[in-house]
């Protein structure tokens, strides 16, 4: 399923439900957007893995691109933990336009 279908599937429900926990609505977004990053990323949908072994072709096996993309998981893991961690990260900027 592609992130705009699952957005769309899950927002109008999660959406009150964000807002009565008090959560700000542009770190839950920032949020949102990195884990659909990982699951574009992951086995077994990692679309965009897939993606990338049609415009490759036969040259590098598929075992390869997944063991590849590992370190841009960790990563993108890391930097998920620190935006729940620091929200203030994300919404720095959308604060200093409003003011």
């Amino acid at each position: 399923m592609d992130p705009i279908g699952m957005m769309l599937l899950t927002l109008p429900i999660v959406t009150p439900v964000i807002l009565s926990l008090g959560y700000d609505l542009v770190w839950f977004g920032v949020i949102m957007v990195k884990y659909l990053e990982i699951a574009l990323i992951t086995p077994p949908v990692g679309l965009n893995v897939y993606i990338l072994k049609g415009v490759i072709g036969d040259a590098v096996p598929l075992e390869t691109i997944f063991k590849g993309v590992f370190w841009f998981l960790a990563m993108d893991v890391v930097t998920l933990a620190i935006l729940i961690y620091y929200p203030e990260i994300s919404l720095w900027l959308p604060k200093t336009i409003m003011r």
